[in-house]
């Protein structure tokens, strides 16, 4: 309820200048921070989670082609120890569990999710700074409404997903 305060009551009061220009300049500096530092925050969210994707990516490739070397290097020996079978067969798993982790994970739409809402964050951020450098004439109230239900909307989408 603190965003309203610096709202006029009618229509007629917001017109440039605004009686309480300075109170209202205050609050959308407040929102185009808290913007800014929610895209960036998504922003790093959305690189980490790229990178464990293509880190586990990277451990299936890896081990599947050990893996299959592996299996066909014990094919051609007749004595192949138990010991031997058990770590192919560790290692024939471990992409499973990886791809695994990945679906359980939900990686790309995590990382999607993010870069959505860095991308909102930082398009009305941006918004709310051509407002804040050349203020229209005439009723400002529908824009600062439309502003600040848009600053709500993106605020309560969740931080991690």
């Amino acid at each position: 309820m603190a965003e309203q305060e610096f709202l006029p009551q009618s229509d007629t009061e917001i017109t440039a200048p605004l009686p309480n220009w300075a109170g209202i300049k205050g609050e959308l500096i407040k929102w185009r921070d808290s913007l800014q530092h929610r895209a960036e925050v998504n922003s790093t969210v959305a690189r980490r989670t790229r990178r464990v994707s293509q880190t586990l990516s990277a451990i299936d490739v890896i081990v599947g082609v050990v893996t299959g070397t592996s299996v066909f290097i014990a094919l051609r020996q007749k004595d192949s120890t138990t010991t031997t079978q058990l770590v192919i067969t560790g290692l024939a798993i471990l992409p499973a569990i990886s791809s695994g982790l990945q679906r359980a994970l939900h990686l790309a739409g995590r990382e999607e999710y993010h870069i959505g809402v860095s991308n909102e964050s930082l398009a009305l951020s941006k918004r709310i700074d051509f407002l804040l450098i050349a203020p229209s004439s005439g009723n400002l109230r529908p824009v600062i409404e439309s502003l600040h239900s848009q600053y709500v909307e993106v605020m309560q989408r969740p931080p991690f997903r």
